[in-house]
């Protein structure tokens, strides 16, 4: 409530709205029965609120954030240097070294498209083949993280016995040369970078806060609040982060089970035929289509189960028959 106050915000509210938040910012250092309680908790209270949007949507924002905090990303600095050879054929430098990722931009094509706009090279700035970007004499495939380029590639390059990769905090020198007039690149090409150890978790560990959603009546209660979405435009905010929670309470099989007594098929279906041909709604189709595929499955799995063991009982049955008549 107080966050969502605006017209009549003053100092007061918004020093007790940040009070407000990090109380709930808290509850990311409680117990997991902690955490249980305040989903659940959170559930009951949409009763109160199913003519407001508003308030809906920053439940379900702090219930995300219960289920999986966002991760702080961290903040480098990028040394942007002209290769030696073109000197004469780029005019002018990246004069402001060293840049913070922060106010660069999060891929390496936003670093290319920070330098093309700052050496006015508006001719190559809107394609992707005009530049290339090199770290370690590697040369850098645009679609890739800069944070991820600095921790996979610069850190572990300027190691040291004493320092480990970790604590390389120096600025990452990016060489930046237009494509082709040193001509054909020799250098290896970084398409891709190794995965963290832990980022590859499992959906049933990572997600299992979520199965108390399936004891509170929680999975439900998204359903209906999604039945009642008819207008995707207006109510974008609210259908994202519910379609992106509810898409993570499918990841666990427990949940899985129990949404598919409540046949949510039809009413998936129905929103997705809403969406499905609008561009602009790419993010909330394919949410659906997750959740829809995951549904699913599970139902296959239920049946395949029931189906065996139907056979293992019939099977059963029939040995026990021919066992009985061979014995007559």
């Amino acid at each position: 409530r107080l966050i969502g106050l605006v017209v009549q915000k003053t100092k007061l509210v918004d020093d007790s709205a940040k009070a407000l938040q990090q109380l709930l910012d808290q509850l990311n250092s409680e117990s997991v029965e902690d955490k249980r309680q305040f989903l659940a908790t959170s559930i009951r209270i949409l009763d109160k609120h199913e003519d407001d949007e508003k308030t809906p949507c920053f439940i379900f924002e702090q219930m995300a954030n219960i289920v999986c905090p966002p991760k702080i990303e961290s903040v480098y600095q990028l040394n942007l240097k002209k290769a030696a050879s073109q000197e004469e054929f780029i005019r002018g430098s990246m004069s402001k070294n060293p840049y913070l990722t922060s106010e660069v931009g999060p891929l390496m094509r936003d670093v290319k498209n920070r330098i093309c706009r700052d050496l006015e090279l508006q001719s190559i700035g809107d394609s992707d083949m005009g530049m290339e970007l090199l770290v370690n004499n590697k040369i850098i495939n645009l679609n890739l993280a800069v944070n991820r380029v600095y921790e996979k590639e610069w850190q572990r390059s300027q190691a040291t016995p004493e320092i480990p990769a970790n604590e390389v905090k120096t600025p990452m020198v990016i060489i930046y040369r237009l494509q082709g007039l040193d001509g054909e690149a020799t250098e290896e090409m970084v398409d891709s970078l190794p995965a963290d150890q832990n980022e590859e978790r499992d959906p049933e560990e990572e997600f299992s806060l979520t199965s108390v959603m399936s004891e509170c009546n929680g999975l439900n209660k998204m359903l209906d609040i999604l039945v009642r979405i008819d207008d995707f435009t207006a109510e974008r905010d609210l259908a994202y982060i519910l379609l992106k929670f509810l898409n993570w309470c499918c990841k666990i099989q427990v949940n899985r089970n129990s949404i598919l007594l409540s046949q949510p098929i039809p009413k998936l279906l129905d929103k997705l035929r809403l969406i499905l041909h609008d561009e602009s709604k790419a993010d909330l189709a394919e949410l659906l289509l997750l959740i829809t595929e995951n549904i699913i499955n599970a139902s296959s799995n239920v049946r395949n189960k029931s189906s065996t063991s139907k056979t293992k009982t019939t099977s059963s049955s029939t040995s026990s028959t021919s066992s009985t008549s061979s014995t007559s």
